[in-house]
C-alpha cells in the first residue's frame, strides 16, 4: 500500500515509517498537514496515518478534509495521546477508520494496519469498471468500448485504469510508477513516457476524440476529458 504519515514528532515518524517500509509498504512522511494536503492534490494514498495532536492544520479538520474533499476511499488511522472515550469517539465520528493511543508498540500498529488492509481488500470488487464508456475487464485485463476490444499489455491496462480512475487529477511520475510497476521500480526514465504514448495511441485519447493526456511540468501526467465543439463525444 501507499501510506501517507502525518507526524510532527521525528522519532515517532521514523518509527512508523521504518516499520511500514520493512513490511513492504510505500511510506511518505509529512511533518505538517499543509504539505500533506498539497501532496495529496497530485498523488494518492491507500492509507493515511495522522497524528491529530501535531501543530498546523488541526488533526480533526485534516481527517475531515481527507474523508470528504480528497479521497473518500482512503483508510485513515488516527494517532493520539488522549485515551478518553470522548476524544476517541470524536475522532471516529469525523471519519477515521481506527484510532491508536500513544504510546503503542510497532507490533500493535502493524496488527491494526493489516486488519485495515484486509477490510479494504475484501471490499474491492473484481467486477468490471466503466469510465466514459470504456469498460475495464479486470479478469482478462482488456478494455472494450462501443463493442471494440483494445489490445493492451498488462502494464498498459493498469496504467490506463489508474489514469481514468483519477480523471483530471495531476499524477506524479512516482505515483504512476509505484502504482503500476511496484516498489522502487528499476526502470529507464523513458519507460513511463513510452507507455503513456502507447495508451494514448491505442485508446485514441486525443482532443479530437474528446481526451487529452498532458504532461505536467516537473511532476507527471494528467488525463482530461475535453469538448469537441459544444459536446463531449460519446
Amino acid at each position: 500500500m501507499r501510506v501517507g504519515v502525518v507526524e510532527s514528532d521525528p522519532s515517532w515518524a521514523r518509527l512508523v515509517a521504518d516499520t511500514l517500509s520493512e513490511s513492504g509498504h510505500f511510506c511518505h512522511l509529512f511533518d505538517n498537514g499543509r504539505d500533506f494536503v498539497r501532496h495529496l492534490s497530485w498523488n494518492a494514498f491507500d492509507l493515511t496515518i495522522i497524528d491529530i495532536d501535531f501543530s498546523g492544520v488541526p488533526g480533526l479538520d485534516l481527517i475531515d478534509w481527507v474523508r470528504h474533499e480528497a479521497r473518500s476511499w482512503v483508510l485513515v488511522l488516527a494517532l493520539t495521546e488522549s485515551s478518553t472515550e470522548t476524544e476517541v469517539s470524536a475522532i471516529l465520528d469525523v471519519g477515521a477508520d481506527d484510532v491508536m493511543c500513544k504510546p503503542f508498540t510497532t507490533k500493535a500498529m502493524m496488527s491494526r494496519v493489516n486488519a485495515m488492509t484486509r477490510r479494504m481488500n475484501s471490499s474491492i470488487s473484481n467486477d468490471d469498471e466503466i469510465y466514459d464508456g470504456f469498460r475495464f475487464i479486470k479478469s482478462t485485463e482488456s478494455i472494450i468500448r462501443n463493442g471494440v476490444e483494445f489490445n493492451l499489455t498488462s502494464k498498459e491496462f493498469h496504467l490506463a485504469l489508474t489514469m481514468f480512475k483519477r480523471m483530471s487529477q495531476p499524477l506524479s511520475r512516482a505515483f504512476l510508477l509505484e502504482s503500476v510497476w511496484g516498489r522502487d521500480p528499476n526502470l529507464p526514465t523513458r519507460t513511463l513516457d513510452a507507455h503513456i504514448s502507447r495508451i494514448r495511441q491505442k485508446l485514441a485519447l486525443t482532443p479530437e476524440r474528446g481526451y487529452r493526456i498532458s504532461p505536467v511540468y516537473s511532476l507527471g501526467y494528467r488525463l482530461d476529458a475535453v469538448r469537441v465543439g459544444n459536446e463531449y463525444p460519446i
